[in-house]
């Protein structure tokens, strides 16, 4: 449905990139200071300063209202580092880097009541140890383990050749084990059948409540987004509650894909797999870029997501894109820090998931089929949903950075199984966003979220 002719719909054009505009230049300045994190505050504060004082146009308005706006994060990152530093917050636990290991695969869902065991390696130090799927670590040497994160740094904290004593909850018995981490080099190197049964878990136990609380979430942003475009531009196509009901609909047809194959696939083998949680991914994706392309397509020819034409290079674009990305992951990252052992979240580690899928051991397959559902139909899929259709509705009815904060802020909602992390996930949304606004199209977010977890990916393997 076209939107009608005498529909009064609020369009603010983009601050003009191209302009030589002081504010725009000491926003990049300022963003480069996070290499002086002590100091970034004291930079960005005085260019937000010395641009509130001087004459604005409409564009140099704009980049004084996100220099205040960076600012004003520069602020908390300072606190978070003074905090830290002073010793005052101790620093939450990260994974470690590659070094011993006993060949488990841990659950993702990570309850924070010991590190739960997914699957065990065969011939594994766990396997010779007689840990089985099942098993939760809940302590070892006597001290206890709440979460994946916390036994992976133990184990990667242990000497060559010592003996480490892992207590495991297996059901209601407690039991004491001994074993001798290895170095991962060193683990078996056959490879995991993708469709041998791992254990009598259901298959992905624990992501339905996942599942369902992200999809929840998002679909739950995008309704309060809906009730002030329902205000601000009734006569707006497609309808807000139309878009909302297809939204919920897409992402939840992803996710049932993602369940049905993976039940599917445990009945035929017998029991939860490697290769139906890859198959669900693969699933969930294909089925997410289909509807949503589609979805795009019809809505595309009535001109209801039109977004102003820009046509910027998309190279330069994804390599500005970027490095906004590289700007403000450190920000967030340590802002997280202080916030997670202040405020006593629950820690997270995103690499998991993929440790889940992929690990010592694992065939070339296994791997090929991750990177084809994570690297290229997820991203073309999200792009397709979140930034195709989503972000051009917004602009109908919001400013160009209003609306690229709301759909980031749905765009990570619908990543809710990271936790606390999941702000690292609006810093990907805000680039995302910017990206398809600066060229008018699809190609450099699209490039730009294929790179992102490309990188994520190679980095989690890598470092185990």
């Amino acid at each position: 449905m076209a939107v009608p002719s005498g529909a009064m719909l609020r369009r603010v054009p983009l601050p003009h990139e191209d302009e030589d505009l002081p504010a725009r230049r000491d926003f990049h300045l300022a963003l480069a200071g996070v290499v002086f994190p002590f100091a970034s505050f004291v930079l960005s504060a005085m260019l937000a300063w010395k641009n509130a004082r001087a004459p604005r146009t409409a564009g140099q308005a704009s980049w004084t209202r996100r220099l205040v706006g960076l600012a004003a994060l520069d602020f908390l990152v300072m606190l978070s580092l003074v905090a830290l530093t002073a010793g005052k917050l101790p620093a939450p636990a990260v994974p470690a880097p590659p070094g011993p290991r006993v060949g488990v695969v841990l659950d993702p869902s990570d309850r924070g009541q010991g590190a739960e065991v997914l699957s065990v390696l065969s011939g594994s130090p766990a396997d010779r140890a007689g840990i089985r799927p099942g098993d939760a670590v809940t302590a070892v040497d006597g001290q206890p383990i709440r979460s994946n994160v916390e036994l992976t740094a133990t184990m990667g904290a242990t000497r060559p050749g010592q003996a480490r004593s892992l207590t495991l909850r297996r059901g209601d018995v407690v039991l004491d084990v001994s074993a001798v981490p290895t170095a991962i080099a060193d683990l078996p190197p056959e490879p995991t059948p993708l469709f041998e049964p791992e254990g009598p878990q259901p298959p992905l136990r624990g992501n339905l409540v996942h599942l369902g609380a992200a999809w929840g979430a998002a679909v739950g942003l995008l309704a309060v987004v809906a009730l002030l475009a329902a205000r601000r531009a009734p006569a707006l196509a497609p309808s807000p509650l139309g878009l909302w009901l297809a939204f919920a609909g897409t992402l939840a047809l992803a996710n049932l894909a993602l369940v049905a194959t993976t039940l599917v696939v445990a009945r035929v083998v017998g029991g939860s797999s490697l290769g139906g949680g890859l198959l669900g991914i693969f699933a969930g994706s294909g089925v997410m870029l289909a509807v949503a392309a589609a979805w795009r397509a019809r809505l595309r020819s009535t001109g209801a997501l039109a977004i102003e034409p820009r046509r910027a290079p998309a190279p330069r674009t994804v390599v500005m894109g970027m490095g906004y990305i590289l700007a403000g992951l450190p920000r967030v990252g340590l802002v997280l820090a202080a916030a997670t052992t202040l405020l006593h979240l629950p820690s997270t580690d995103p690499g998991a998931e993929i440790r889940e899928l992929v690990h010592p051991g694992v065939s070339p397959a296994a791997v090929g089929v991750l990177v084809i559902a994570a690297v290229i139909l997820a991203p073309l899929g999200e792009e397709t949903l979140f930034r195709g259709v989503l972000l051009p509705w917004l602009r109908r009815f919001l400013s160009p950075d209003a609306a690229a904060w709301a759909s980031a802020w749905i765009f990570a909602a619908g990543h809710l199984r990271y936790g606390p992390s999941v702000l690292v996930v609006v810093v990907y949304g805000l680039a995302l966003a910017w990206a398809r606004m600066h060229t008018g199209r699809l190609r450099a977010p699209i490039a730009m979220h294929m790179l992102i977890n490309a990188v994520a990916m190679a980095v989690t393997l890598i470092h185990g």
